[in-house]
């Protein structure tokens, strides 16, 4: 369908431990979406959300499919971004 699709997330969205091909975004690309993935291992909300702000007014994409991780996502934010003076200004919506 050519229409671009950005995955946010954690090492489930990046693909961790498994070939490029087999993850989310790349089965995307086989059924003709242009699937770029911005996930990195370790993400948690903050950061999914300064992805989010920094690449998708590059990427523009049509769909946005953020994956939230239960197990982990809300131990992270807790336990490290919340602590960051830097990824907390991402909340402030005027930058």
């Amino acid at each position: 369908t050519g229409d671009r699709i950005m995955l946010v997330g954690d090492s489930f969205i990046y693909g961790q431990c498994v070939h490029q091909e087999q993850t989310i975004a790349g089965h995307l690309r086989r059924k003709g979406y242009a699937a770029i993935s911005v996930g990195v291992g370790g993400n948690g909300p903050l950061f999914n959300l300064a992805a989010l702000r920094e690449y998708g007014p590059i990427l523009k994409p049509k769909t946005v499919v953020w994956c939230y991780t239960v197990g982990n996502d809300l131990i992270d934010l807790r336990d490290h971004e919340v602590r960051s003076k830097i990824i907390v200004k991402y909340l402030d919506s005027t930058t």
